[in-house]
This record gives C-alpha cells, sequence and structure tokens, in this order.
C-alpha cells in the first residue's frame, strides 16, 4: 500500500515490526507471521501516526499528532511495543509493535517530538 502523504506532511519515522525474538510467532503460524509483519508498515509524520495493515484486505488507521496524549514503552525479554493514548474518543489504545526495546524508544521518542512540535 503506498502512503498518501498531505501537503507538508513529512514522515519522521518509518519501520516494520520487528522479526526478533519473534520464532515462536513464526513457528505457531506455519511462517505466516513473517508475511503479515512485513504487510505492517508504521509510521510517523509531522501530522499524524500511521499504521497500515493487512494481507488480503489492507486497512490504514492514523492518528493526527495533536490528538496523541502519550507514548509509552512496554519492554519484556528485549521485545518492545509502544502503547498510543489518544484523546477523542473513549479509551483509544493503539499498541504498536513488537520492536526492538531501542526501535521501541525510538518510538515513542519521535511521537512525543513531533507533538511537541505540535504544540509549538
Amino acid at each position: 500500500m503506498t502512503l498518501r502523504l498531505n501537503p507538508g506532511e513529512i514522515v519522521a519515522f518509518q519501520e516494520h515490526p520487528g522479526s526478533w525474538n519473534m520464532a515462536p510467532n513464526y513457528v505457531a503460524t506455519l511462517g505466516l507471521y513473517g508475511v503479515k509483519r512485513k504487510a505492517t508498515m508504521i509510521t510517523v509524520t509531522n501530522q499524524r501516526v500511521i499504521v497500515q495493515s493487512g494481507i488480503v484486505t489492507r486497512r490504514e488507521q492514523s492518528v493526527p499528532i495533536g490528538m496523541v496524549q502519550d507514548a509509552i514503552v512496554e519492554t519484556r525479554l528485549g521485545v518492545g511495543w509502544v502503547v498510543l493514548s489518544s484523546a477523542g474518543r473513549r479509551g483509544a489504545v493503539m499498541k504498536l509493535g513488537p520492536f526492538t526495546s531501542s526501535v521501541a524508544q525510538r518510538l515513542a521518542d519521535t511521537i512525543l517530538a513531533q507533538q511537541q512540535q505540535e504544540i509549538a
């Protein structure tokens, strides 16, 4: 799926979920996890956080940077996820990952930095 950017929108971060330490997922899904992982892309721009996913049916979900309330990094055994909470919808939460811990921290830092630029 091609990423459609708005006028003036600049990509600050773009990454597929990681494969590191996900061997049980590959085994349990007979390798289909790898296809799903490659079909998922997380992008942060100066205007929104975008998650593109899906193999047969493509789905694009985005949250405007101005609606982001927090980006929290959760890590377990070197694997990290970013839990993104947003305003506007009750209990709106996105869990992005898995990534290596360092990539998850970089993703959260990028989201929060873009949020601060939006406010300024």
